[in-house]
C-alpha cells in the first residue's frame, strides 16, 4: 500500500501502516487513534487529527429521472488551515452522522460546522 499525507508533515511508513491496520472502518475510511485515513484506488491518505481545523457534511444533490428527483451523495469534508484537503463520500446519512461523531471525539479542537457562502467565496 502507498501512503500519501494530505499535509506537509509526513509520519514514518511503519508507524502510519502499523495505525492503519488497526484503524476502525466506515466505508472508504479508517479511524486511527492518531490519524483519519481514506483510500482511493491503491493509495491510501492520511491526515492527523490534530492538523484538522475543520470537518463537516456536504450532502450533493443529484438530479436524475429526467429532474424530477434527487438523489443524495453524502460526502465529509475534511480541512486544515490552509483550506480544504478532501471531499470523501460516504455511504449514507447515518454513517455520515456516526463517523463525525467519532471524529469529534479525537479532535475536539476543530471546527464542525460548514463554512457560509462568504467564507467559501473569499479563498
Amino acid at each position: 500500500m502507498i501512503f500519501h499525507s494530505l499535509t506537509e508533515s509526513k509520519r514514518e511508513r511503519s508507524t502510519v501502516s502499523a495505525e492503519f491496520k488497526t484503524a476502525k472502518p466506515i466505508g472508504v475510511v479508517r479511524l486511527g487513534s492518531e490519524c483519519f485515513f481514506f483510500r482511493r484506488w491503491f493509495k491510501i491518505y492520511y491526515v492527523a487529527y490534530e492538523e484538522m481545523t475543520r470537518c463537516f457534511r456536504r450532502v450533493l444533490l443529484i438530479p436524475v429521472a429526467g429532474g424530477k428527483k434527487n438523489m443524495r451523495l453524502e460526502t465529509l469534508v475534511i480541512a486544515d488551515k490552509k483550506g480544504e484537503l478532501a471531499q470523501i463520500q460516504i455511504p449514507g446519512a447515518d454513517a455520515a452522522r456516526a463517523l463525525l461523531e467519532e471524529i469529534k471525539a479525537k479532535a475536539p479542537h476543530a471546527d464542525f460546522t460548514c463554512p457560509d457562502k462568504t467564507e467559501e467565496g473569499s479563498r
